[in-house]
């Protein structure tokens, strides 16, 4: 069965599912809620989605009165993650695993906010000596950055770590 109006195919029904405009026109479609009137839009002309919006900016657009949240959720209590990919090249991710929040690739962990809220650089535990770690005070003691490297017996003459202010990167 076939929807048309104006001479243009809106909705085709299936007996495996339903098409919205698979003709390719340009043609938006709309869903609303009982208090949201863009619950869901489709901008068939500027190939875009919007949640709670008539007029996305970019592929998704999510719009909210207060509050937007973007919620991703593993009912199983394993990762859940948001990847980042472009084609040629390398993809990037953010996870979420027992805890602690992991930036890296998809093979490849590079930071990570440990459950209780330190921030590791290059190493998944405190116990590792090559690492940055940021660690927030507590109660009765002072918050303090920590600057190692790999080698546990330094030379004499070896620096062991350094903190540089500087005007730019480059410095």
């Amino acid at each position: 069965i076939g929807i048309t109006c104006g001479g243009v195919e809106r909705a085709t029904f299936l007996e495996a599912g339903v098409i919205f405009n698979d003709a390719g026109n340009d043609c938006n479609f709309r869903v609303e809620s009982s208090s949201d009137a863009n619950m869901l839009f489709v901008d068939g002309g500027e190939n875009r989605v919007g949640i709670g919006t008539d007029s996305p900016a970019e592929k998704l657009e999510v719009q909210s009165a207060s509050n937007t949240t973007i919620r991703i959720d593993n009912a199983d209590d394993s990762t859940a993650k948001v990847l980042f990919h472009n084609t040629g090249s390398t993809d990037r991710q953010i996870a979420v695993n027992s805890g602690a929040m992991t930036f890296g690739g998809t093979s490849a962990e590079f930071a990570r906010i440990d459950d209780d809220g330190r921030l590791l650089v290059g190493t998944t535990s405190t116990s590792s000596t090559n690492r940055v770690v940021v660690q927030g005070a507590t109660s009765g003691s002072a918050g303090k950055l920590a600057i190692a490297r790999n080698n546990n017996t330094p030379g004499s003459t070896d620096t062991i770590s350094a903190l540089t202010f500087a005007t730019s990167l480059h410095e």
